[in-house]
């Protein structure tokens, strides 16, 4: 029998077959592709760490404090009238006695001579009744009448005076004239202040201490204060003055200082930083407040473990300066990252550095 001879297209299809199964047989003789490398080793970030150690430190809280005037006086006209001198410019110092308001005192003065002239001829005539009695001349009743008189006038002649007194205004204290609400030509009522002497050359420093912390300060002992913003500036104030009863609103307790002022840089109205010592603690855990950091409401540091970051949760009791004094959470002897540990997460490598 006689084969039959295949199509064009059977032998394209197996001419294909043919191709790949030597393209799959030659495949199969080359080596095995490597797995995939495994992935690389985590990378260490760099620490510095310190070793928590305990501490002796002063227990200190640091109050805010306000400059007050030491001697301040409000000014009052005792009469009224209108104001024909005011010899002293806000802002300039005056002593006590000095000049500082004139008001129109004509009525007054007149008022003042009137009483002098009666005076001085009831004087006058009580003195020649005293005569006259020492010879029976007149009778008890007509020489008590002229002494009367006498002391009557003199009585007006005071009241004159005063009066001639009251067109004035005068400093009761040295100082310096801080208000002047008054003008030359202007009327001023009677008892309305109108002039303000401040005295600053020494000054108030008042404290509200709260009721934990009362029991440090006693009278007459001696408190350290700046002034905000002025670090480099340290003065110190006697205790003069400690209420012993707590304001009603804020339970604290109203302290004074007295300090010298000398240099006028301490203004009236001006905030103070006052540190007041309450105890000194011992093994106390102090950290650098900079190690410490807030995540998600808590206080938290790392410290250095086997090669690893491990964050813990502190309780901050108080601050001092750049440190924290630490209630719970570190130990003494353990291991605090210093720097390195704003990025750190738990549990992360660390290549560890030690703080000098």
């Amino acid at each position: 029998m006689k084969l039959k001879k295949p199509s064009p297209a059977g032998m394209i299809l197996w001419a294909v077959l043919a191709a790949v199964a030597a393209v799959s047989a030659v495949l199969a003789l080359l080596p095995k592709e490597a797995e995939t490398a495994p992935a690389s080793e985590e990378a260490a970030v760099a620490v510095t760490v310190q070793t928590v150690r305990a501490a002796t430190i002063p227990d200190t809280i640091v109050l805010p404090g306000r400059v007050e005037a030491l001697h301040r006086a409000d000014l009052s006209a005792e009469t009224g009238g209108r104001v024909v001198r005011l010899p002293v410019a806000k802002g300039m110092r005056v002593n006590a006695g000095d000049l500082l308001l004139q008001l129109d005192d004509r009525i007054a003065r007149a008022q003042l001579r009137r009483a002098e002239a009666e005076h001085a001829d009831a004087v006058r005539e009580a003195r020649r009744f005293t005569e006259l009695q020492s010879t029976g001349a007149v009778s008890t009743s007509d020489f008590e009448r002229v002494v009367m008189r006498r002391d009557l006038a003199a009585a007006a002649l005071a009241a004159a005076q005063t009066g001639v007194d009251q067109c004035t205004i005068e400093s009761p204290i040295d100082g310096i004239l801080d208000e002047r609400d008054i003008e030359v030509g202007e009327y001023v009522v009677e008892g309305v202040p109108v002039l303000e002497v401040v005295d600053v050359a020494r000054v108030k420093i008042a404290v509200d201490v709260p009721e934990d912390s009362i029991g440090a300060v006693e009278t007459g002992m001696t408190i350290p204060f700046r002034r905000a913003g002025a670090e480099t500036d340290p003065r110190s104030g006697e205790v003069v003055f400690a209420a012993e009863s707590a304001d009603a609103a804020s339970h604290t307790f109203r302290v004074e200082l007295e300090a010298d002022n000398g240099d006028g840089r301490l203004k009236p109205g001006m905030l103070v930083n006052v540190p007041l010592q309450r105890a000194v603690r011992e093994d106390a855990i102090v950290a650098p407040l900079h190690s410490i950091v807030p995540k998600r409401g808590d206080d938290v540091v790392f410290l250095a473990e086997d090669g690893r970051a491990a964050a813990r949760v502190v309780r901050i009791d108080s601050i001092i300066d750049s440190d924290a004094v630490i209630a719970s959470g570190l130990e003494a002897g353990e291991s605090l990252i210093v720097a390195g540990q704003r990025t750190l997460q738990d549990g992360q490598r660390i290549e560890v550095q030690t703080a000098e």
